[in-house]
């Protein structure tokens, strides 16, 4: 850290950081509006040509082939997909969910499947148009029904989806899965009250189910009433010890009371239970670098960023954990990895940016803010191009004498270069 200034360095990570929650490509963005019943088909690959037709003999029934029939093709890719999906290769499941679903728009769940994948994948916003695009061509779909409610709560679309889950609670009033998903409805839009009140309601019908005491823990939580909340956690845990989602949720709970110790054990219960549940890395890796375990916290750091390698946001945490810790060296790493992800992102150049100047070249990383700027000059992002903006302004402000000359020239040519 001899290389950075002590107020230069932070500066310069702060002026980055409102960019951490942006994933990077390749996954689209998206949309802001109300989900859209289209869904895109993929173009179908499998060869347009059939077997020559049979000679037919006098009296000889016509037989009819099906091989090739657009509905048998459909089945043909769900029972792909369904193999994809029990391998975890879920991108490839969608792929051919997708198509399946453009050969035949009778077949019932092939959208809903994919709902639930794109809910595995983190993304709501598409979740809820296949559970839309269900809705609209098997009306009866109840599931479909509940989890287009919750997948438009989470993307804050809260009015539309307590109006749809209070119509269908007034119709199905003995169904607990309608109460649980209007209580996490009106807890996303912050009707803490109601929320309450639809959960106990839930756990008041058959049968039990540990997601209702996880959620109602949620709200309690949310409120202050942590007793109360560790409690209904630990009921869901005992209900359903493999429920990743409690064990996060208890965990994130003993760390905002300060227990560190239990909090650490409930995110690597949360993580044995489910590899690929981000937060439960996260968690874990801020609570040992809270702890001074700076290699546990480093080995923490490192499974996240391979569980999500597009998550920028998760990268930059990391590099400025490594560089708060002396670590320029993986600093470096890890930002080079965003720029091998995504060279065209003005973000991972930000960021890499950001770890040369840790290693000490400024030279490298005045001409990676540069690049960063460039890349954000080419679209609407204004943004991308006031935050390298400030870090070019910060890098220079903090630069020895010995690099007046390179700053000042760099100064010149940009003027020149923006005129």
């Amino acid at each position: 850290m001899k290389h950075v200034s002590r107020w230069a360095l932070p500066a310069l990570l702060l002026a980055l950081s409102s960019a951490a929650n942006r994933p990077a490509p390749p996954r689209p963005a998206s949309p802001a509006h109300s989900p859209s019943l289209l869904v895109p088909a993929v173009p179908d690959s499998l060869p347009p040509e059939s077997e020559p037709a049979p000679f037919l003999r006098p009296g000889q029934p016509i037989a009819v082939d099906t091989a090739n029939t657009r509905e048998a093709r459909a089945r043909m890719y769900v029972a792909l997909a369904e193999q994809m999906e029990r391998g975890g290769q879920l991108s490839t499941a969608l792929a051919a969910y997708t198509s399946a679903i453009a050969l035949d728009t009778t077949r019932a769940g092939i959208a809903f499947r994919m709902g639930r994948i794109y809910l595995r994948l983190d993304d709501p916003a598409r979740a809820a148009r296949s559970f839309a695009l269900e809705i609209r061509r098997h009306p009866e779909n109840l599931e479909a029904a509940l989890e287009l409610g919750t997948s438009l709560a989470q993307i804050g679309h809260g009015a539309e989806a307590i109006a749809a889950l209070e119509a269908l609670a007034r119709r199905q009033p003995t169904d607990d899965r309608v109460w649980s998903a209007l209580g996490f409805a009106y807890h996303a839009a912050g009707r803490e009250r109601e929320a309450e009140a639809a959960l106990r309601r839930a756990l008041g019908l058959p049968p039990p189910r540990a997601s209702e005491h996880r959620d109602l823990g949620a709200v309690l939580a949310a409120a202050n009433r942590e007793r109360e909340a560790r409690a209904e956690f630990e009921r869901a845990i005992a209900l359903d010890p493999r429920d990743a989602a409690a064990w996060l949720d208890l965990g994130n709970l003993e760390r905002r009371a300060g227990r560190s110790a239990q909090a650490l054990a409930a995110y690597r219960s949360a993580e044995e239970r489910e590899s690929s549940l981000a937060l439960s890395l996260r968690g874990q890796a801020q609570v040992l670098a809270g702890m001074g375990r700076a290699r546990e916290a480093e080995a923490a750091y490192r499974r996240w960023i391979a569980r999500s390698p597009g998550d920028f946001g998760a990268r930059l945490e990391a590099i400025q954990f490594f560089v708060s810790e002396g670590r320029a060296d993986v600093a470096l790493e890890m930002a080079r990895g965003a720029v091998r992800i995504d060279r065209q992102s003005g973000d991972a150049h930000l960021m890499l940016g950001v770890a040369l100047d840790a290693s000490g070249d400024k030279r490298g990383a005045l001409a990676e803010f540069r690049r960063a700027e460039a890349l954000s000059a080419e679209g609407p992002d204004a943004a991308g191009r006031a935050r390298a903006r400030r870090l070019v302004a910060t890098l220079r402000a903090g630069a020895p004498d010995s690099l007046r000359a390179l700053f000042a020239a760099d100064s010149i040519e940009h003027e020149t270069a923006r005129r």
